[in-house]
């Protein structure tokens, strides 16, 4: 191991390099959004550290093979997160899926402001549904999102280009929320009355 390490120390400008022409290459590809990218720069990655530390053709088969197990073990747990970031994109995006979480109003008191997990909205001439970012990892929970995905399905939720800002300040009397503004435009299926009066974008924005 430490052979193999000096030895990848040693020639780690060639492996940069050659890393990376590996990487334009897979970018210039005109097929490659057909392609599975993620798997096939691992196994490049794989290839290349492989004839880079072993001179042996049988050590160099073995080296694949294990390299390979690593990373359909890695592809694996990659494929499921994503998989579950997308399936929490969805589920913000569908509230009738959780509309018996969403109230009509911006509750009046603070330990119902507290207590409640989205309402309906109007900011900056939008229409909106705001939700509770610190009650947020609940609420994904109910699609088996974990916390741990929460910032996942925000960033997500921005690169569709459906927020602009992972959260804004709400205040109702002396207490303030941070909350994840969904403009009603970008929801999918979803119905909802206009919103006036006092639940309007109000003083405190």
């Amino acid at each position: 191991l430490r052979l193999a390490a000096a030895r990848m120390f040693e020639r780690r400008w060639i492996l940069a390099n050659t890393l990376r022409d590996q990487l334009d290459n897979l970018r210039r590809d005109p097929r490659s959004y057909r392609m599975g990218m993620i798997d096939m720069w691992t196994k490049g990655v794989q290839r290349t550290m492989a004839l880079m530390l072993f001179h042996d053709p049988a050590c160099r088969l073995e080296a694949g093979r294990l390299f390979g197990e690593q990373v359909d073990m890695e592809l694996e747990v990659l494929r499921t997160r994503v998989q579950k970031v997308e399936e929490g994109i969805d589920f913000l995006l569908s509230p009738n899926r959780y509309a018996d979480a969403i109230l009509d109003a911006k509750p009046k008191d603070e330990e119902t402001y507290s207590a409640t997990v989205a309402f309906k909205y109007r900011w900056k001439g939008k229409q909106v549904i705001a939700i509770n970012k610190k009650l947020l990892p609940s609420l994904l929970m109910r699609v088996g999102v974990t916390a741990d995905l929460v910032d996942d399905v925000i960033n997500g939720l921005k690169d569709r280009a459906v927020i602009e800002h992972a959260s804004e300040v709400i205040n109702v009397g002396n207490g303030s929320k941070r909350m994840l503004l969904i403009p009603v435009e970008k929801l999918q299926n979803y119905g909802i009355t206009a919103v006036t009066g006092d639940n309007e974008e109000d003083e405190d924005e």
